[in-house]
Parts: structure tokens; C-alpha cells; sequence
């Protein structure tokens, strides 16, 4: 996998970071272009569009960078939130059980990826993916199921592990 250079990966990062989603996508389009099935390009641009709620267009990209590194968690993760706001919870499901059971150190070092170049995003995307389990077993009707692994996912956050999701965000999935 041909990675993007150093000042490139700096300039969407900061774009990202402003939450200028159209800068990200318009700084990509000229690389999608020369390489379209690069993975990491797909991938950001994906993330781009899953930012603006434009989820169909997400998953397009998203597949297109999955299809060529289908092991990338930020990408898998993604599409698995893109499979439940679609209503195929199952599909979902399993990503999310596949990334909760991950060695995030397996995730961190056995990926070639600069998606996740970061330890702590591979720890963010395991705990995220079980408070998302838990959040899809509650809606289903599953309580224990559901409390299990909000258990898992707050003690992930009692040990220092970050989370995308706001404390706020978390109180809300799981109100009455």
C-alpha cells in the first residue's frame, strides 16, 4: 500500500481537526483522481462524507478503502455505523463484535495502516464498539447483554482509554 507523504497526511489532519469537511474532500479529489482505489484517500474521504451526513457517499468511499485493506479498524468501524443507520444491525454487529474482541495492541502494530497509526485510536475503536454493542442490545431488548458491555466500555475509560463518543452522547443512548 503506497502511503500519502508526510505533509499531505498533516493537511487533512488539520482539516479534520477544523472540521472543514469539504477541505478534506476537495484536498483529496486531486489524489482519487491519480489513485483511486488508494486506500488511505478512500478511507479519509469517506470519513469526510460520514462527518456531513452524507452516509451513502461514506460508504462508498469506505468500501472502496476496505476493499483494498479490509483489517482497517477506522474503516470497519465506520462502515458498521453506516450498516445499523441502514437497518442491517446484524451486518453491524458483527463488525463490532469483531473489533470489541480485538488485542487493540494487535490492532496498534499488526496493521500497515496510517488510518490507525496511533495506539490510542485502536483502543478508542474497541471500547467504542462495545458501548455501540450496548447500545443495540438495549434498543433490542437485551438489558444484561446490554449492561455487560457498557460495563466493559466504562471500565475500558476507567483505565485511561479515550472514547469519540461525549459522556453526554453515551447518557443519551442509553435514557429511558
Amino acid at each position: 500500500m503506497k502511503l500519502p507523504n508526510e505533509d499531505l497526511i498533516m493537511q487533512v489532519y488539520q482539516l479534520a481537526h477544523q472540521n472543514n469537511w469539504d477541505g478534506v474532500i476537495e484536498t483529496l479529489k486531486p489524489f482519487l483522481q491519480k489513485e483511486p482505489k488508494n486506500h488511505w484517500y478512500n478511507v479519509k474521504t469517506g470519513i469526510a462524507y460520514y462527518q456531513k451526513y452524507d452516509f451513502d457517499r461514506a460508504f462508498d468511499y469506505i468500501s472502496v478503502g476496505l476493499h483494498v485493506r479490509l483489517e482497517c479498524p477506522i474503516g470497519l468501524f465506520l462502515m458498521a455505523n453506516i450498516l445499523k443507520l441502514r437497518g442491517q444491525t446484524e451486518g453491524a454487529m458483527l463488525i463490532w463484535e469483531g473489533l470489541a474482541n480485538s488485542r487493540p495492541d494487535k490492532i496498534d502494530y499488526g496493521v500497515d495502516c496510517v488510518c490507525c497509526h496511533y495506539p490510542t485510536m485502536a483502543r478508542t475503536l474497541v471500547a467504542d464498539s462495545k458501548i455501540k454493542i450496548a447500545e443495540t442490545y438495549k434498543e433490542q431488548g437485551y438489558h444484561s447483554l446490554s449492561e455487560r458491555y457498557r460495563n466493559s466500555y466504562l471500565r475500558d475509560l476507567s483505565e485511561g482509554v479515550t472514547s469519540l463518543f461525549s459522556e453526554e452522547d453515551v447518557e443519551e443512548m442509553f435514557e429511558d
